[in-house]
């Protein structure tokens, strides 16, 4: 037995020496069986590399990794150009990967498609694409090769690994623009942003005697965060407020694996507005009064925001809570403290609050003491709670016991993670001690063949053992589309009016083995993009049937009995709903545009303070929900929710600016050329919201002029309706201020209105902006 294992030594000797001729029919036997071995050997290395496997995993986020997008789809994909990747490494003393020469020319890439959807068809069968929990996670094991990862999610703009800083390896620009991620290394923490295009506005007010807390509905750019952005009124005074009384509450910085074009930006959807007020008073607020308010994915603000609140005295927040009552216990003990507002932090001591630390997870009590915790929110006083402990029975060496299960029934092919008191045991060691059922690595289970086996946990100097027994596969689901067709493949549908034109899809699904006859039933994640139900009452016949754009989830399930056991079985099948999209469902008009050609199909030319009202016409029957929206290229260009065009300011290098309309996928663009004259007057916002109210709702509009010491005064103003008509009744007014201000004041009569206020000063042509009443 011991010179069948030394495979090498054996080589060597036969190669030293002639063989005799009487030995040689023996020798040459002994060489083509060292041969084979030697060979089986290095089969089962090379097998045992391609089986290993590691990450890409993240976190998929909204502006800022606290905020994850839950039931956001991940697919991950691989490059179908080089499958069997292998990084070179440098030869210096970190052994660095060195990916500078992986890039993949015209003349060595495959034909066809480059990205190819990744299917796991090794032990740990790992569903593709992933939908993301509360936490926005999603993590895969791969082999070694070059991989690329897409999210989606509803109401969201698609995101992708493509400005990862580890995706290195990217293809030929005659190719493709996709940066790959290398595998190896493990790529962890590829955090994918989705951008939310919603126009932000005021989801809270909270005035209080320290000040007024504005919450968002969007995370902000914090740049546009600053006194002018903000306006209070109390008892009919003006409350200054200063810069530094501008508090950005929960001020997060985006995470650091994109390649950003300039620095890391960092964004806050919680201002506090840092002053002194009375009890019981009533103060305005007014949000966005500079107009330059803009969400972190650059939607600006919208006009502005103005509500009346009580001051209030400053709230406690809920003091924490423990899940361990205060007592005396025998043994190591874990604790978890909470809060009942998720929005607060918690914070513990364990020395009478002389220190403190921020509690992230459950604190493991080895011996007596007091924990102290308290919940600290902006906005709150802090509220704490206190619970002592008192430990008796644990042993000198601290060794911590853990709820190990003595066994463990798994299906063939089947992982599991064993369940234990810790999920995560940092520097434990697994291994298989008896049988080859089941393999485990980290704490998971593989099912490899029916049969026993066992597997020991050593942590901390002491040794677990746990008895696992491995059944047959479990009975499987066949679900099939058509002809045969396996809805395991992406199922897409087109979402139209006309509900028989591509909208549907028709399954039959039956159990087989143990659930052969068993009940069918059959669920959508998400009804609002598919439905599925009975075709005429038989079990057996679905129909998915699209609802709206997006992507979703049937699952699909049949129980059964095995005796008087209950099995039940699912599978899932993708959806993905697209609408029919129509290039050229969207016109645009209004005075002044000329025809260029091209993809952008007009021009108009607009001097600073110029203005323009254009109109987006909807030619095709594009969707039934979406919003249009306008959108422009440059910041010196500003266009209003309802289409108003104005030229701020000049555009460097005389640069033309592109304006583009947009309803759902359909877009179309004008080009906007601005010139720069030497003096001239301009309103820094294309529009102003406001809102009418019983006594009149009042808001401030005030030019600027270049040069700088040109002083807006003296200026005159009109109001005009949006066909062209002056208003005369009292409605909507103006009344001039010093220096070139005007007051606009909306009654309440004036409701769902669209009005141009006109600054006219003279030697300079007139300004206008556009007032939207609603």
């Amino acid at each position: 037995m011991e010179e069948k294992g030394d495979s090498e030594n054996e080589e060597e000797i036969i190669g030293a020496d002639e063989p005799t001729p009487e030995d040689t029919v023996k020798t040459e036997k002994e060489k083509e069986s060292t041969e084979k071995k030697v060979g089986r050997e290095k089969e089962k290395q090379k097998d045992a590399k391609k089986q290993e496997e590691h990450d890409p995993s993240g976190i998929i986020y909204d502006a800022v990794l606290s905020n994850p997008v839950s039931g956001a789809m991940v697919t991950l994909y691989r490059s179908r150009n080089n499958k069997d990747f292998r990084p070179k490494y440098n030869t210096d003393a970190q052994g660095m990967p060195d990916y500078s020469s992986e890039v993949i020319n015209a003349s060595e890439a495959i034909p066809g498609p480059e990205l190819e959807e990744y299917y796991d068809n090794s032990t740990l069968a790992q569903p593709n694409p992933i939908i993301t929990g509360k936490d926005g996670r999603y993590a895969w094991m791969v082999p070694e090769g070059l991989w690329f990862v897409k999210a989606h999610a509803d109401g969201y703009e698609d995101g992708n690994s493509d400005k990862d800083k580890a995706a290195k390896v990217h293809l030929a620009d005659t190719l493709s623009v996709n940066n790959f991620l290398p595998v190896l290394p493990p790529q962890l923490d590829v955090n994918i942003p989705l951008l939310n295009l919603d126009t932000p506005v005021v989801s809270d007010v909270r005035a209080q005697t320290d000040g007024v807390y504005v919450r968002f509905s969007r995370y902000m750019k914090e740049d546009n965060l600053k006194a002018s952005d903000f306006r209070l009124t109390s008892n009919g005074r003006e409350v200054r407020l200063e810069d530094s009384d501008i508090v950005l509450c929960d001020t997060e910085q985006a995470p650091g694996n994109i390649n950003y074009d300039g620095e890391i930006p960092s964004y806050t959807s919680l201002v506090h507005l840092n002053c002194e007020l009375e009890e019981g008073r009533n103060v305005e607020v007014y949000v966005n009064t500079g107009y330059d308010m803009e969400s972190y994915a650059g939607t600006a603000f919208g006009g502005v925001y103005s509500e009346t609140r009580n001051v209030v005295p400053v709230p406690a927040v809920e003091a924490p809570a423990f899940s361990l009552a205060a007592g005396t216990y025998m043994g190591t003990r874990t604790v978890s403290i909470s809060c009942s507002n998720e929005d607060a932090d918690i914070l513990y001591s364990t020395d009478g609050g002389n220190t403190w630390k921020e509690y992230v997870s459950p604190l493991m009590i080895a011996e007596s003491m007091t924990i102290t915790a308290k919940s600290v929110l902006e906005g709150y006083k802090d509220s704490e709670s206190s619970a002592a402990y008192e430990i008796t029975g644990i042993s000198m060496d601290g060794q911590i016991s853990l709820d190990v299960p003595e066994s463990v029934t798994l299906e063939k092919g089947e992982v599991r993670r064993i369940p234990l008191s810790s999920r995560y045991l940092y520097g434990a060691e697994w291994k298989v001690i008896e049988g080859k059922a089941v393999s485990v690595k980290n704490g998971v289970l593989t099912g490899k063949k029916a049969g026993d086996a066992k597997v020991r946990l050593i942590y901390e100097g002491k040794e677990y053992d746990i008895s696992v027994t491995v059944n047959d596969k479990a009975p499987d689901i066949t679900v099939v589309k058509g002809a045969g067709v396996s809805a395991k493949k992406t199922l897409k549908l087109v979402f139209s009016k006309d509900a028989g034109k591509k909208g549907f899809s028709e399954f039959a699904v039956k159990g087989t083995g143990k659930v052969k006859d068993g009940v069918v039933s059959a669920k959508s994640s998400s009804e609002k993009v598919c439905t599925v139900k009975k075709k005429d009452g038989d079990d057996s016949k679905w129909v998915v049937t699209a609802k709206g754009p997006g992507a979703a989830w049937i699952t699909w399930t049949v129980t059964g009995k095995d005796g008087g056991e209950t099995l039940t079985v699912g599978q899932n099948t993708k959806v993905i709903v697209t609408r029919p999209l129509e290039s050229d469902g969207i016109q645009i008009s209004g005075d002044g545009l000329t025809e260029t050609g091209g993809d952008v199909q007009k021009s108009v030319n607009l001097s600073v303070g110029q203005g323009v009202r254009l109109y987006a016409d909807v030619t095709k029957d594009i969707t039934d929900n979406a919003v249009l929206k306008w959108k422009s290229s440059n910041g010196s260009v500003k266009v209003s929710p309802q289409g108003y065009v104005i030229a701020v300011k000049p555009v460097k290098n005389n640069q033309p600016v592109t304006v583009t309309a947009s309803l759902g996928k359909a877009k179309k663009s004008v080009t906007v050329n601005v010139t720069d004259p030497t003096t001239y007057m301009t309103m820094p916002k294309a529009a102003y919201t406001v809102k009418p109210g019983k006594k009149g709702t009042k808001v401030i509009i005030k030019p600027a002029c270049a040069p700088k010491n040109l002083v807006p005064v003296d200026v005159k103003w009109s109001v005009t309706t949006e066909s062209g008509t002056p208003v005369t009744d009292e409605s909507v007014k103006v009344t001039p201020l010093e220096k070139g201000r005007g007051q606009v004041e909306v009654s309440s009569t004036a409701v769902r209105m669209t009005y141009y206020v006109t600054a006219v000063m003279e030697g300079l042509q007139p300004t206008t902006a556009e007032l939207v009443v609603k």
